[in-house]
């Protein structure tokens, strides 16, 4: 069966979507996925089908034959206004005043961002399954209490692997990037800026300057890189001041979001604040720290069975126990390789 997906804004939801996406790909559905001009860079192993949503109403006219459903993971009144416009049936949460265009709509519980996300893929499909099953109206209360039942039986592992897949150039045009900076085997990407605010406050980790110190004193077999996006490399500069000097801290400039991608999974250990980088990596099997101190981390700390994360709502964590927190996760991976060879 086709659906169509509006997708979120930014960069992290759309991989808190990810148990959700592969959720319906297992269950036969071919997903079509509406968004930002970025988003193919993220998903174009996921699927073919990925468009701008100015053309969403394309959707519609390519499945006239049958009934366009529309699944909303925005929880906005415009995402659902532009499904109508588009003659789609979109189905989402009930928030935002927008039950009445919704073709069908749930409830929406306080959890992780990927649990609701995945939770609305699983509700979604056991609407339509139901549907097609029961096109009579008489069915309405049946199906309406079906779901209802089966609402319980929704069991979300966030702590399991989830790994998206890059292209094979990405990682090629990865390791040119990397041979033009890298002397050292391994490095630590950091990800020390954060645009987006939580609660009217930066997210950015306030003691970025004094950890790179430590870090750069207690590994010196590594080296650390930073991705600055654009019009971004004079903050980093001024953050870090002469510490960004050291021979072992490189920057690397005017990567694409695909090549940014590419470098994460090659790195050793990643350290972010919360932002779309930390849920980059948190699906890149490597190991993550996602750093809280504004923005509540029970609501998006990083999903995967390789992301950890340090601090709580309004509360920063010290750089110590970060670095405690590393060398916990450096001291584990050498034991599992040692391991391996045995």
């Amino acid at each position: 069966m086709k659906i169509a997906i509006v997708m979120p804004n930014w960069v992290g939801d759309c991989i808190m979507t990810l148990p959700a996406l592969l959720f319906l790909q297992r269950k036969n559905y071919q997903i079509y996925l509406y968004g930002k001009k970025w988003l193919p860079q993220l998903f174009a192993t996921l699927s073919d089908d990925i468009f701008s949503l100015e053309e969403l109403p394309s959707f519609g006219k390519k499945n006239s034959n049958q009934k366009s459903y529309c699944l909303l993971f925005p929880n906005s009144f415009e995402s659902a206004w532009k499904a109508r416009l588009a003659k789609l049936k979109p189905i989402g949460y009930r928030r935002d005043c927008r039950s009445l265009l919704l073709h069908k709509s749930f409830a929406r519980k306080k959890t992780h961002e990927a649990e609701i996300f995945y939770r609305l893929a699983f509700l979604c499909d056991e609407f339509l399954s139901e549907k097609i099953l029961n096109e009579d109206k008489k069915s309405k209360k049946k199906i309406k209490s079906k779901i209802k039942r089966t609402e319980k039986e929704i069991n979300f592992k966030i702590n399991q692997k989830y790994f998206l897949p890059i292209k094979k150039e990405l990682e090629k045009k990865a390791e040119i990037l990397l041979e033009k900076v890298l002397f050292k085997k391994n490095y630590f990407l950091l990800c020390s800026l954060s645009h987006n605010k939580g609660n009217g406050k930066s997210k950015n980790y306030p003691h970025w300057k004094k950890l790179l110190v430590q870090l750069l004193q207690t590994y010196p077999d590594y080296q650390f890189i930073f991705c600055p996006g654009p019009e971004e490399t004079a903050e980093i500069i001024e953050t870090f001041g002469e510490t960004i000097q050291n021979k072992k801290v490189a920057i690397i400039e005017k990567t694409s979001l695909g090549e940014y991608l590419a470098l994460l999974r090659k790195a050793r250990l990643v350290i972010a604040n919360d932002s779309g980088p930390m849920h980059l990596a948190s699906v890149s099997n490597v190991e993550v720290i996602g750093l809280f101190g504004v923005t509540d981390p029970q609501k998006t700390f990083p999903i995967g069975d390789k992301a950890f994360f340090l601090g709580n709502k309004n509360q920063w964590i010290e750089v110590e126990k970060i670095l405690l927190k590393v060398a916990e996760i450096i001291k584990n991976n050498f034991q599992k390789k040692h391991r391996d060879k045995f």
